[in-house]
């Protein structure tokens, strides 16, 4: 539901500019990805009947007004309707992201702490910086579904039975399409 409604947002009448189109369809889309992402964070089921219960934060690891800044808080003003909590973008800049992604590694992992940043805190900088104070990898697997707790577990679950996952990238070259391709 979530998804159509993003997209439809995308379909409506603009300037009639065909640049203006792809632009709405790819932030629509990308607008669609942040929010599954940002809705598998959560907690479970059982223990999300009445989440959120508080305020939610959405760390932002790069400075207020930049590009990365836009889509958290077009995010942010969509949850606080959704869920009637508010929903706060703070942002911690510096160290090409490392601040802003090592206070959401340490925040409490209740999901009222997430984490809104592009590929170079998570991806790139572990090859640029020789220490950083967190660790980069995620493993994001539905429970219901797949019993990996590991990245270990999860290669052995899909050795075992090729052809049950599927993955989604943002297409090819990208920094999550390299990863699984080079895994194979």
């Amino acid at each position: 539901m979530l998804i159509r409604v993003v997209m439809d947002h995308a379909r409506r009448p603009n300037s009639g500019s065909l640049v203006a189109s792809r632009r709405r369809v790819i932030f629509c889309a990308g607008l669609a990805a942040i929010l599954g992402t940002a809705f598998a964070s959560v907690p479970d089921a059982a223990g999300a009947q009445d989440y959120p219960t508080r305020s939610v934060k959405i760390i932002v690891p790069f400075p207020a007004g930049g590009t990365a800044d836009l889509m958290p808080r077009i995010i942010a003003d969509f949850l606080s309707r959704k869920w009637k909590q508010a929903v706060v973008i703070e942002n911690k800049p510096g160290a090409a992201g490392n601040i802003g992604a090592e206070a959401a590694f340490y925040a409490e992992p209740d999901g009222y702490t997430l984490l809104s940043a592009p590929a170079p805190p998570l991806v790139i900088n572990q090859s640029l910086y020789p220490k950083l104070g967190f660790d980069p990898s995620a493993l994001v697997v539905n429970p219901k579904k797949v019993s990996a707790k590991t990245v270990a577990e999860l290669i052995a679950y899909a050795r075992a039975d090729p052809g049950r996952l599927t993955s989604a990238t943002q297409g090819n070259g990208t920094t999550s399409h390299l990863p699984r391709k080079c895994s194979r």
